[in-house]
């Protein structure tokens, strides 16, 4: 009878209070051993000119900005290669 009470007035089978569902999961951070950058560039090939770079593992474009992953912090030589206009 006790169930049937619970299933009356739906308190059998719900989800736990914490177990809410999230309606965008968060986006993960970079994997172990990687960095990412954020470029905000305009009138320029962001992705032409960082992917010469050693270290460089991917550039993508992400709304209005550049994602550039990378195997170790290469922030300066990014910013060297986008001032020299060699894109």
């Amino acid at each position: 009878m006790l169930k049937w009470l619970r299933q009356l007035i739906g308190s059998d089978g719900a989800p736990a209070p914490g177990a809410a569902r999230q309606e965008s999961a968060p986006e993960p951070g970079p994997l172990p051993g990687q960095k990412w950058i954020y470029v905000t560039a305009t009138g320029c090939d962001v992705a032409s000119a960082v992917r010469s770079i050693d270290g460089v593992l991917r550039v993508t474009r992400e709304g209005g900005y550049w994602r550039i992953v990378a195997d170790k912090e290469l922030q300066i030589e990014a910013l060297k290669e986008l001032g020299r206009g060699n894109w």
